[in-house]
């Protein structure tokens, strides 16, 4: 007798009247069957006129009855509903259609029906207000049944095919399939297929009784099979593997509906309603529910067939709360991968302290993720859950390789420190003290000037990458080293000048700081005149006071706060003795400055140094020979090649390599009016003319002018591959990693035959043996593409130098530190880790260059003015650099500069 009785689906509840007090019903997450074999035609209720298939037991569209249906196509239809936008199944439709007064509507049924009209007669409910309030509302239509098909591809994806049952006026269909669901539906998804066959476009759809499309595609009618997988209790993975369609949550619905059948290995039985196994039974495994039940596709007739994927979406009715629970499932899946556990260990690792962890304590790391727990000295840690952060760090901090100091030792353990750790550290170790005027902590432009900074990452990929290798003797010894991706010399004269401004007066932007500009940094000379006291204005200071005045243990009392207690001998007495000459009040100062340069504080390793001074490089003498200059652009990403560079037409034989490419890209081609044609008869190509993007119009002209060259059929696949051996035969390379194929395209040695020198490395290294002074330089961070047997490139990140301890301009009242910083940056012993030898002879290597380029680029002047943005700004550091070139004394210079955004996500035309 209620009115909700009479409906099928329930949107709002109103609990109490007055005051009202509704509650908006939300239906639990269910999936649907991309196949199904009970589809009845639903129409569109507005323009444009379009129609689908549905699902009969669905509540999926609104009512819509016709009038002497044996005639319909001479009538319009007409919506019944209990609300506005209610949804019906389709047998609710045609009931409420035979429920209707003859005399209002005679012999009153479902049709296709070619429009709509209001009722007449006492209807409450009806007509336009039925749909009125949803822009995408569905009616039910024609009772013949609306037939599925599968069109499936070359490679075995399959697309859904609708057949709707719609009027015909004059020949011609008032109502169009839409266009997701047509004849040339090109949604194609990845479906599992019994066995290895499926019906092959290339090869007559495999003797089936599909219907050959374009040559490229098989249109075939589909069976549906459903079945009951198990009618006896299963195993944890059997379930997982073999039921691939969610059941209900049995704890959800009243008490007795479902009832626990038996329990054993891990696996709960529920049955409905009896206690046999049937399609209604479900599985309870690893907190997920399954369905007893699996539906195949079966391609007509044929022994072909696929198993019938499940979907939260329903094409007709697309609502954003499925979105979610499709969006949803699908990180669950990815989520709990077999391959998630071990790839986060890495990387978790990685964040805290070792690059290059065992294979043992990337699988114990794993092990606690995945079973959420992790036990140690009797005391166990997590919750059991999968992917349990309390058992997984617990395996991190606490595991030997983590805790042995005995690996300090091993010349390969360890990493580099994070900038940004770096810094926070020695705040927190000296005592930072923030001014009551600047509550909150601000660093200014650190991702520019460091290449970090919290919530700045430039990319998907993070700040560094985690298999990133330092050339020299980290990369020769085959282990990553993330964070020296970041360590160019401008990055590192920066993090230095900025350690010595905020030791020296506080946080502030004066002399490279890493503060917010004040009014005083207009006059930062102030600060060293002793004109101003800085802390009449700067942000915060470091309040940091030794235990002792003995100053062999204020370095190691400091050594214990800032290196662990690791700062090795030869740097211990050079501290102590600039401890001693400083003048008063600067020894503290010079001390806590020096140990920002230390290869301890920048690494986790242990030091061996050497009293022996690393080299001074001599200044290059050029050879007098013309100067020449080749620049490297790496377009970063994954540039759709095919898009830019098109066959256009004088082809060679019959072939038509322009309509080749076009069929096979469907909706990504270029249309071919628009390309830009380009000459190609001089050369030895397929086709006489080739089109290029229409927005690389600038290309075409330096093609023209012979200032450019288009190189076809280029990349790194080693022999023909086909879509069954492309895995097998592509295993020296990583053809789906953006980090593998840019190192793939800078080092341009397929068969490594180079010892892992980069292109331009090896063009410098051809120069140098021919006797002129040759160069790399990098305006765009550390690069494969630069690596050389001679000679190490020089990194101007963007074009731009910092002079180094800019204090020392002002020598009456400050002391110098290049030499002491140098000393403690002495060449090592062989023992020493190779993590701080690297960072000592980067850092070595970085103050020479910032020496020989600082004031040659300052005083280069440029008649061009370049664009304010990453690649305006590189090439402006070109010509600047270009121009400095008898400053440095080279005949050649190579230079690598680098365009990020060539990913193919949007816009792909």
């Amino acid at each position: 007798s209620h009115p909700e009785c009479a409906v099928d689906e329930l949107r709002i509840v109103e609990v109490e009247s007055d005051p009202p007090v509704r509650y908006e019903y939300v239906k639990p997450a269910c999936v649907n069957l991309a196949f199904y074999d009970n589809g009845k035609t639903i129409q569109f209720a507005s323009v444009p006129h379009k129609a689908l298939c549905a699902q009969a037991d669905i509540p999926l569209a609104g009512n819509a009855c016709c009038m002497y249906t044996q005639s319909w196509s001479q009538w319009p239809a007409t919506s019944f509903c209990s609300y506005s936008a209610e949804k019906v199944t389709f047998a609710t439709s045609q009931q409420r259609c035979a429920n209707l007064d003859p005399a209002v509507m005679p012999e009153a049924g479902q049709c296709p029906w070619y429009g709509l009209t209001t009722p007449s007669g006492d209807y409450s409910n009806g007509g336009y207000e039925c749909h009125q309030s949803s822009e995408d509302f569905w009616l039910w239509g024609s009772e013949d049944p609306c037939i599925l098909q599968a069109k499936v591809s070359k490679t075995g994806t399959v697309a859904i095919v609708h057949n709707p049952v719609v009027n015909q006026l004059n020949g011609n269909d008032v109502f169009f399939t839409y266009i997701n669901a047509d004849l040339e539906n090109t949604n194609f998804f990845k479906v599992a297929w019994d066995g290895e066959n499926f019906p092959d476009p290339s090869n007559n759809c495999l003797g089936t009784s599909c219907t050959l499309l374009n040559g490229i595609e098989c249109v075939c009618d589909v069976i549906i099979q459903e079945q009951l997988v198990f009618n006896t209790i299963p195993t944890v993975s059997d379930v997982i593997s073999q039921l691939h369609v969610g059941g209900v949550d049995v704890a959800k619905f009243e008490n007795g509906e479902y009832s626990l059948a038996e329990s054993n290995g891990g696996v709960d039985v529920w049955h409905k309603g009896s206690s046999n196994y049937d399609q209604d039974t479900v599985f309870v495994a690893s907190n997920k529910y399954y369905k007893n039940f699996r539906s195949d596709v079966q391609i007509d007739s044929s022994a072909l067939s696929f198993r019938n994927p499940p979907q939260f979406l329903n094409p007709a009715v697309r609502e954003p709360r499925d979105a979610i629970y499709e969006t949803d499932a699908v990180l669950e899946h990815y989520f709990r991968h077999p391959n998630v556990a071990p790839f986060l260990a890495l990387r978790l690792i990685q964040r805290f302290g070792l690059s290059n962890p065992s294979p043992q304590y990337v699988n114990a790391v794993a092990t606690a993720f995945s079973s959420g727990s992790y036990s140690i000295f009797g005391q166990n840690f997590g919750s059991g859950e999968y992917g349990d952060l309390a058992a997984t760090v617990s395996a991190i901090i606490m595991h030997d390789e983590a805790r042995n100091p005995l690996l300090d030792a091993d010349p390969t353990a360890g990493s580099f420190r994070e900038p940004m750790v770096k810094i926070i550290s020695f705040m927190r170790a000296m005592e930072l003290e923030q001014a009551a005027i600047a509550p909150d902590l601000v660093l200014v432009d650190m991702q520019n000037r460091l290449g970090q900074m919290p919530h700045s990452s430039p990319g998907v990929f993070s700040f560094f990458l985690p298999e990133y290798a330092a050339p020299g003797h980290i990369k020769m010894a085959s282990i990553t080293s993330p964070e020296a991706q970041i360590m160019t010399g401008p990055k590192l004269v920066s993090f230095l000048n900025g350690m010595f401004s905020l030791v020296d007066i506080g946080l502030a932007k004066c002399f490279g700081g890493f503060g917010l500009e004040t009014y005083y940094d207009f006059w930062c000379e102030h600060f060293i005149n002793g004109f101003r006291n800085p802390e009449e204005k700067n942000r915060a200071f470091l309040r940091f006071q030794p235990s002792s005045t003995v100053a062999s243990e204020i370095v190691d009392e400091i050594a214990l706060l800032l290196t662990g207690g690791r700062l090795h001998l030869e740097a211990r007495n050079l501290l102590i003795a600039a401890y001693e000459e400083a003048g008063a009040g600067e020894k503290l100062l010079a001390v806590q400055k020096l140990f920002t340069a230390l290869p301890e504080y920048h690494s986790s390793g242990l030091v061996e140094a050497k009293t022996e001074a690393r080299q001074e490089a001599s200044q290059p003498v050029p050879t007098g020979d013309e100067y020449k200059a080749l620049i490297f652009l790496s377009l970063r990403g994954g540039a759709d090649s095919y898009n830019m560079l098109i066959p256009h037409s004088g082809c060679s034989g019959d072939n038509d390599l322009y309509e080749m490419y076009s069929s096979t890209r469907t909706g990504l081609a270029i249309n071919k009016n628009s390309l830009l044609q380009i000459n190609c008869t001089s050369s030895n190509q397929g086709c006489n003319t080739f089109g290029l993007h229409p927005n690389l119009g600038h290309l075409k002209t330096l093609y023209e002018d012979e200032d450019l060259l288009w190189i076809s059929n280029m990349g790194v696949l080693q022999e023909y591959v086909d879509t069954s051996n492309w895995m097998q035969k592509t295993t020296a390379t990583g053809l789906f990693s953006h980090y593998t194929q840019e190192v793939e395209v800078e080092l341009t040695d397929m068969y490594d035959q180079q010892a892992g020198r980069g292109l331009g490395g090896r063009i410098v290294d051809i120069l140098q043996r021919n006797g002129l002074t040759a160069n790399s330089l990098s305006l765009a961070g550390n690069s494969e593409f630069l690596v050389s047997s001679f000679s190490q490139p020089i990194l101007v990140d963007g074009g731009k130098i910092d002079k180094f301890d800019p204090m020392s301009d002002y020598p009456a009242h400050y002391n110098a530190l290049e030499d002491k910083v140098k000393a403690l940056n002495n060449i090592t012993s062989l023992g020493s880790s190779i993590f701080t030898e690297t960072w000592a002879s980067i850092l070595h290597r970085s103050l020479q260059e910032n020496n020989l380029l600082y004031d040659a680029l300052q005083s280069a002047t440029l008649d061009t003015t370049f664009t304010d943005s990453s690649i305006g700004r590189q090439m402006e550091g070109v010509s600047k650099l270009i121009k400095t070139k008898a400053i440095r004394g080279v005949d050649r210079d190579v230079f690598y500069v680098a365009m990020s955004g060539f990913d193919s996500h949007i816009n792909l035309n």
